[in-house]
């Protein structure tokens, strides 16, 4: 099962979803943009606020991380661990032939999470301090 249909299925209610992707798509209108092109700055703003809310009103949130720098993901989920919050961590897998074929496949407006994390990071971490 994809990491995105996984999320859209298991938390369709109930949670705020910090997806850079589907920020970018809605303001690209319908258009297609290289990510994140011209569209960085307002991405940024708009997944800043996101996450600034969803800790502000100490929301449940989901967000898509590919894990793959161990350091890097270990201090995110710290610190959302010490914004007081508890981490479900769902693995989701595939087999690499299968993956290889879904990439090469990817359609213009399926952004991979592998170019999403660092702001799903970033926008996270900053907003649990």
């Amino acid at each position: 099962m994809l990491k995105t249909r996984h999320r859209r299925e298991a938390y369709r209610s109930g949670y705020v979803v910090l997806d850079a992707a589907e920020i970018f798509l809605s303001l690209c209108r319908g258009r297609y943009l290289d990510f994140p092109g011209p569209l960085e700055e307002p991405m940024e703003l708009v997944g800043f606020a996101v996450a600034r809310r969803i800790f502000r009103e100490h929301r449940n949130f989901v967000v898509e991380m590919i894990g793959a720098d161990f350091n890097a993901t270990k201090q995110f989920m710290d610190a959302i661990l010490a914004a007081g919050y508890k981490v479900k961590y769902e693995p989701v897998t595939c087999d690499v032939n299968i993956a290889w074929e879904r990439n090469v496949n990817r359609g213009k407006d399926n952004i991979s999470a592998f170019y999403c994390e660092p702001y799903h990071r970033r926008w996270i971490m900053a907003a649990a301090i």
